[in-house]
């Protein structure tokens, strides 16, 4: 009945088996792509069917119950496969020979299988030569593949040991558009490469007449040189037709003037190239423009890159458009003052740097970013007044930012404000040192920020009132560990029309503050009535919907989110008795004992009478924000 069925997608049904797979056979004239990805009933039985579809294109079997022994030549018959997806199966490497008379496969993901270098990736190499998308992730192969067609590599947590050179001239250069390492642990630099091939490599510039790059690349390869050597050789090579490059807790990885700069080396006072180690040298090659003209994503958190590693961005990567950073504790003032130049960029990432209130002046000249991210730093959000001494700073920052060019590093903007990033949408300054000032600074941004995220025990209801002023187009608020920020301070400024001289968020939908003790579940109920919040999340984590959100909601979701005691049945019923009896006390058992007594006397909070559960004041009530 389906003869002209040409796509059948069944990724994900858990209740799929191998017999409703076996009138497949009767569609090989017509099926062109077959997805079975996540169901994990599918068995080596049903390929038995899927080897007859002799017309299939596109085959998804990833995360399925396939395991070795496979049928035999269960594979090598789809000879018009293009995509090939094997992720999550525990393969060896006796698959490997059928993948190879796979000629015509144009992507191929192998993602967590077991094979090797030797008998896997070498044997499959007849059919990787037209591949543009590879995915070998989690995988014992430890030779990154540099193939002439290939543009899409992923190589995520492996044990990078060398580079697996074509045999054509590697002069040819690559055409790599996404290379992804995270995670990749990589041999150091050995200290001959640091004398020998490392100068070369930053003096080799890409571009047409790419002889110095091939030779330098022969040399790594030749030579024995394995890990970062011969990683840092392939980026060389790539760099010019890169667009994205993962390099997130990479080992051992820390000299970024390798990979992209063509004049890597800052000039001394004679004019001469001065060498990572300190020696000089003249520069081989004259520059040829930026050697990364096409990089827009650059991921490079939890590694050792420094100030002077991003240095060399604002002349080799000027179209960057996102730069991540985080766990990167080497990058402070300097590092940031050498980004101001990249007018494309949009999201940036410093979480755990050594980012402070002194960065703040050359952050808000980056006018472009939208998406902001500050957690875990020693961030106030108050600006500092600009020193007298600025511009022996500017020099500072100069001199410790070298390959930045001198235009590119303007002066330090701390007499500025938060206004001045006006395409600003999300700003993160969880984890930080940040203060009811420092909102109040960060209160500019009224007029384009809708995702705000705060944490720390310094904020108190002050800060609510701030946002509730400034920040009217906020729609998601998140308030994490605020021990100062109270229920009250949230229903006078957030819940209920405006009071005198306040004015409510009118688009906040979701309010989350976990870590909040002060702020208590039936304080969040009150907003999500009276308030235009349609989600906001407990003290604890729970999750609680409006009463309109909630009537769009299914029985089951309903069910799930701690829904109608109906659904739940006579376990449900009991909990939700216990949970109605306690609901006055939720706030006492998130405090000691002895917190509770001193707290009930002081002299800011009103004590009801006792409660008759556990002896302790009912309610307790701030008098005073």
């Amino acid at each position: 009945e389906f003869i002209h069925l040409r796509r059948l997608l069944l990724a994900r049904c858990t209740r799929l088996k191998d017999t409703a797979l076996s009138p497949l056979p009767a569609l090989s004239s017509s099926l062109r792509a077959l997805d079975l990805s996540g169901c994990p009933n599918i068995s080596s039985r049903a390929l038995q069917a899927v080897s007859q579809l002799v017309q299939l294109q596109h085959l998804d079997l990833s995360e399925t119950g396939i395991r070795p022994p496979l049928p035999p030549s269960c594979l090598q018959c789809l000879t018009g496969l293009t995509c090939l997806r094997l992720g999550g199966l525990a393969i060896n490497d006796g698959v490997c020979s059928e993948i190879a008379a796979l000629t015509g496969l144009r992507e191929l993901s192998l993602w967590s299988a077991d094979i090797t270098d030797a008998c896997g990736l070498q044997v499959m190499l007849p059919a990787l030569q037209h591949v543009t998308c590879l995915d070998l992730s989690w995988t014992p192969v430890t030779r990154l593949p540099a193939l002439p067609a290939l543009q899409v590599l992923s190589m995520q947590h492996c044990d990078i040991q060398g580079v697996l050179w074509p045999d054509q001239d590697p002069a040819l250069g690559l055409q790599l558009r996404r290379l992804q390492l995270a995670g990749c642990r990589v041999p150091a630099l050995h200290p001959a490469d640091s004398e020998d091939l490392l100068p070369a490599l930053l003096t080799a510039a890409p571009g047409p007449d790419a002889a110095a790059v091939g030779s330098t690349i022969a040399a790594v390869s030749c030579g024995g040189s394995g890990g970062m050597a011969s990683l840092l050789a392939l980026l060389r090579a790539s760099a010019p037709t890169l667009e994205l490059l993962d390099m997130s807790g990479v080992t051992n990885f820390s000299n970024l003037h390798a990979c992209f700069s063509t004049e890597a080396m800052a000039a001394g006072d004679d004019g001469s190239a001065v060498a990572p180690g300190g020696s000089q040298q003249r520069r081989a090659t004259p520059s040829l423009g930026p050697s990364s003209p096409c990089l827009t994503a650059l991921d490079l958190s939890n590694t050792a890159v420094g100030d002077a590693d991003l240095a060399v961005l604002l002349t080799e990567a000027p179209a960057l458009q996102q730069l991540m950073c985080t766990g990167c504790t080497q990058i402070g003032t300097a590092g940031i003052a050498s980004l101001i130049g990249l007018s494309s960029l949009k999201r940036l990432g410093l979480s755990g740097t050594c980012m402070s209130d002194d960065s703040l002046g050359w952050l808000l000249q980056l006018t472009s970013l939208k998406d902001l991210d500050l957690s875990h730093t020693s961030v106030t959000g108050c600006l500092v007044p600009a020193p007298e001494n600025g511009d022996a700073d500017v020099e500072a920052v100069r001199e410790a930012a070298p390959w930045a060019q001198a235009e590119g590093v303007g002066s330090s903007n701390s007499s500025g404000s938060w206004g001045t990033l006006h395409c600003l949408r999300s700003l993160n300054l969880l984890g930080t040192r940040v203060t009811d000032a420092g909102v109040a600074a960060v209160g500019a941004l009224g007029s384009s920020l809708t995702s705000l995220k705060l944490g720390g025990a310094a904020l108190t209801d002050k800060a609510v009132r701030s946002i509730a002023t400034q920040l009217t187009r906020v729609k998601t608020l998140s308030l994490h560990g605020c021990e100062g920020v109270t229920g009250l301070g949230l229903s006078t400024y957030l819940g209920g029309p405006p009071a005198a001289g306040t004015q409510s968020c009118p688009r906040l939908a979701r309010l989350e503050v976990p870590g909040c003790w002060l702020v208590s579940k039936s304080d969040l109920q009150r907003l999500l009535e009276h308030a235009c919040v349609l989600a906001a999340v407990c003290a604890d984590g729970e999750l609680l919907l409006s009463g309109g959100l909630a009537s769009t909601l299914s029985a089951g979701s309903t069910a799930a989110l701690g829904g109608t005691d109906k659904a739940a049945g006579a376990v449900g019923k009991q909990q939700l008795e216990q949970k109605q009896v306690l609901e006055s006390c939720d706030q006492r058992f998130r405090y000691t004992l002895g917190q509770l007594k001193a707290l009930s006397h002081s002299p800011l909070v009103h004590a009801s009478q006792a409660c008759a559960v556990c002896d302790l004041p009912a309610e307790l009530i701030c008098t005073q924000v």
